[in-house]
């Protein structure tokens, strides 16, 4: 699919971002960098138990992973759907991803704009994964990808989201730098209602949402047992996740 990718526009504001953060440093020293704390094993399973949740795939299935980055997702799913394109609009990235998925037949990674998927073509797809992604984005930037997610879509199509939730405990702290800081590149960590009205633009159906506790030890405990209090279960919600639907044509 790189044919239809749209090039990357490195003066646009979001290619410029992309230059600067995410190089070839960042995908393959920092991200998903093991660390028995940050970012240990338990959170890359839980993370890949709720992609399968909201996904679904089959074999027959066409996927789209926006904001691929170094290929984790997509190649990941690949040996369970008929094929799987990655997009990223970093360089870095796409050359990273396409090293890792060499040996994978049913895989392809493209640089390009994923909020616009340009050159994809309209209702082509059965399947598209936004995993850790529009967190990165701001409000007009995940407007454009949900439009182009719609576009793209076959009737009966899922998008399933995964990201973190604005009410946790520890995006709060990152929110006013209290303890924590936030991470470089997350310009825009949502609320669940924050993200429903903009998914309220169009007339997606939600068919799955569910919150993941942290995968922090001793915190991570904290979260599984005092998400569902009334009053205070929102500061314990460490991801949000959610899989829309665009309506089966009558």
């Amino acid at each position: 699919m790189d044919e239809r990718a749209r090039p990357i526009d490195a003066n646009s504001p979001s290619g410029g971002q992309a230059g600067k953060l995410y190089g070839e440093a960042y995908y393959r020293e920092q991200l998903h960098r093991e660390h028995w704390f940050r970012d240990n094993r338990r959170k890359h399973e839980l993370r890949w138990q709720a992609v399968l949740r909201m996904v679904k795939p089959t074999s027959m299935d066409v996927v789209l992973d926006l904001g691929s980055a170094a290929g984790e997702q997509a190649i990941r799913i690949a040996p369970l759907v008929r094929r799987v394109t990655g997009i990223d609009i970093s360089p870095a990235a796409i050359v990273i991803a396409r090293d890792r998925a060499a040996a994978v037949a049913n895989v392809e990674f493209a640089e390009a704009d994923a909020t616009l998927l340009a050159g994809i073509a309209e209702a082509s797809v059965d399947k598209i994964m936004a995993i850790d992604f529009v967190e990165h984005i701001e409000d007009v930037e995940l407007a454009q990808m949900l439009d182009s997610a719609w576009r793209v879509l076959r009737s009966g199509g899922r998008l399933a989201i995964y990201t973190p939730c604005r009410t946790h405990y520890v995006e709060r702290l990152k929110a006013h730098a209290l303890i924590l800081r936030q991470i470089p590149g997350h310009v825009a960590v949502r609320t669940p209602a924050q993200l429903q009205k903009l998914f309220a633009q169009r007339p997606w159906l939600i068919v799955d949402s569910f919150f993941l506790p942290s995968t922090y030890p001793l915190f991570g405990m904290l979260d599984r047992v005092l998400s569902s209090v009334p009053g205070i279960g929102g500061l314990f919600r460490f991801r949000y996740c959610v899989a829309l639907q665009k309506p089966t044509a009558p």
